[in-house]
């Protein structure tokens, strides 16, 4: 078992590890033997040793006007350990509320650019079982040439769709693909203009723009998903 990996999990950096590691073996040194059992140059073990006689882990006495060094018995870092838990323990009812309050509020985030679209695809494919889409497929299929290929990847894990559009050409290349009850694909009316696609799963929704920047926005909330589903349940009944 890696002592040193060990040693940084309880907080220690690498270095910080490796010194307390060195001084511990070396029982009483000066700086020297330090760096060289360490294989940290003398420079930087000044400045790790502080460091360590800060946290309590490495002490000094002076002899002839140099330092020695000594490691703490490593039984107070265990002892720091326990007492850190004891701390967070009492603090973790208040983190449990503020965490709470956050649920309340929506998450947003601002996506942009091919590989950010992409990637909210593959966040969809991971989580999703349904999948409600307002889509732009024009739009879409300039953008993405491979969408085909998206619309298999859906179809594969089983996910339910329901896809409401415009009746178009592109729409035809992939709609073959789709299986009802599982995918289900109506048509808007003309009357209703499409530049953007709206995705909904889980408690999120995708808000994808195809203007002159490719970018999206991502909104994670329950309410706004919720709100957005009954949006598409109206439109859906009167689509054909």
């Amino acid at each position: 078992m890696n002592k040193i990996n060990i040693l940084r999990k309880t907080g220690l950096k690498k270095k910080e590890a490796r010194i307390y590691l060195a001084t511990l073996e070396l029982d009483e040194s000066t700086v020297l033997p330090i760096s060289k059992k360490s294989g940290i140059q003398r420079t930087y073990c000044y400045d790790i040793l502080d460091s360590l006689i800060k946290k309590g882990l490495v002490s000094y006495i002076e002899k002839r006007g140099r330092r020695r060094y000594s490691a703490t018995d490593p039984s107070f870092i265990k002892e720091q350990i326990n007492l850190n838990k004891r701390r967070f323990r009492a603090i973790l009812p208040e983190l449990k509320s503020v965490y709470q309050k956050a649920q309340d509020k929506p998450r947003v985030r601002l996506i942009e650019g091919h590989y950010g679209i992409e990637a909210i695809h593959k966040e969809i494919l991971k989580e999703a079982k349904k999948v409600q889409i307002i889509s732009s497929t024009k739009e879409w299929v300039k953008e993405f040439p491979d969408y085909i290929e998206y619309a298999k990847k859906f179809i594969k894990k089983d996910i339910k769709i329901k896809e409401l559009s415009h009746f178009q050409k592109e729409i035809k290349n992939y709609a073959k693909y789709y299986k009802k009850p599982k995918q289900e694909i109506k048509y808007l009316s003309k009357s209703i203009k499409l530049e953007n696609d709206i995705i909904i799963w889980n408690d999120k929704v995708a808000l994808i723009s195809y203007s002159k920047e490719l970018m999206a926005v991502v909104i994670e909330s329950e309410k706004t998903a919720n709100t957005h589903r009954q949006l598409f349940k109206v439109l859906w009944k009167m689509s054909k």
